[in-house]
């Protein structure tokens, strides 16, 4: 999996990455500017996004990957529980907490079975946008055609709560 992670602890990131993601293609930047950079430059599936950076908080750059196409998921990595909630208030899919890294392969394994389960980017933004997908709402596609009016996106906040 292709994945950017904007961490600014080169030493957890290093010990992090060799032992828990040594799988997939990391692009690994510390800052928000340089994320915007690495964003501008690639298409990743996946974003780790810790929330204190020495340039800002990680909820800033959010906005930025909401209207990408496709739209990665987007993964808050923060050590602090206070962190992580507001990356997801911002629009985090998920969260996995530094303290329970031991878990990311998972995480990163559901969160992308999450999104790979809809046929097309506008569908998984409007889900993620309205946290309810309704048949009120047109879409072309058919997954959201087929959607129940039910669906709701607990199974993805719940994510970082499930047992690896």
């Amino acid at each position: 999996m292709k994945l950017l992670w904007v961490e600014d602890s080169a030493r957890f990131a290093r010990v992090a990455g060799q032992e828990f993601l040594s799988g997939h293609e990391i692009t690994l930047v510390p800052s928000l500017q340089a994320a915007r950079e690495a964003l501008r430059a690639w298409k990743f599936e996946g974003i780790l996004l810790d929330f204190d950076l020495e340039d800002g908080k990680g909820s800033e750059l959010t906005p930025d990957v909401q209207v990408l196409e496709p739209r990665p998921f987007i993964v808050a990595a923060s050590a602090h529980t206070e962190g992580n909630t507001a990356l997801l208030e911002a629009g985090a899919d998920t969260a996995c907490s530094k303290l329970e890294f031991f878990k990311i392969g998972s995480v990163l394994a559901r969160a992308q079975a999450q999104r790979e389960a809809f046929c097309c980017g506008a569908c998984w933004k409007r889900l993620l946008s309205s946290y309810r997908a309704t048949r009120s709402q047109p879409c072309s596609s058919e997954c959201m055609k087929s959607l129940s009016p039910e669906l709701s996106l607990s199974p993805i906040l719940a994510i970082s709560s499930t047992p690896a």
